[in-house]
């Protein structure tokens, strides 16, 4: 009962915040592959002090809808995602200090192709941003993507989205268009 209420009010700030907020132009959407080989050859990040990363787990509904909501991304349905989400592939960077989840993300199995695997709904909090946050959250969705079997990983972002394609690009991910 709780839960429904929760994605009640969740869907009903998300409704609020697309009348108050001005509609963003994010611009041409990009769809990106990564090759394995090139991840596995990526080192990886460390995640800076005063956070941890850790699973995502039932209690954290709240928290990370509020986060997608704050983000300007807009409500992430995660009860929707979670029977294609790849076991321990929902992650949550956590302030150790606060207990407030500043990041999140998931890889999830395609909706439309056993073969192909995603990586979906990247967000970091704007106050916690600049801390290489974002790096150490997609290091650990590639890293779990590249361990499946599934043979076409992919996600997709904006172009205008410059700090979050630079991140992809370090760690393999190619814009299909220039593949």
């Amino acid at each position: 009962m709780l839960r429904l209420f929760q994605k009640s009010f969740l869907r009903i700030m998300n409704k609020l915040r697309s009348l108050v907020v001005r509609k963003q132009d994010h611009g041409k959407m990009l769809t990106m592959h990564l090759e394995k080989t090139l991840f596995h050859q990526t080192q990886k990040p460390e995640v800076p002090a005063g956070y941890v990363v850790r699973n995502y787990q039932e209690k954290d509904y709240w928290q990370a809808g509020m986060l997608y909501i704050k983000s300007n991304i807009g409500f992430c349905d995660i009860e929707y995602f979670k029977p294609n989400i790849l076991p321990d592939a929902h992650k949550l960077i956590v302030n150790e200090n606060t207990g407030v989840v500043v990041a999140s993300w998931f890889a999830a199995q395609s909706f439309h192709s056993n073969n192909v695997g995603r990586f979906e709904w990247l967000v970091v909090d704007k106050s916690h941003r600049g801390k290489g946050l974002g790096m150490a959250i997609a290091y650990e969705v590639t890293c779990a993507l590249a361990q499946t079997d599934l043979g076409v990983l992919e996600l997709n972002t904006f172009k205008k989205m410059k700090s979050a394609l630079s991140i992809y690009a370090a760690l393999g991910w190619q814009d299909e268009s220039t593949v």
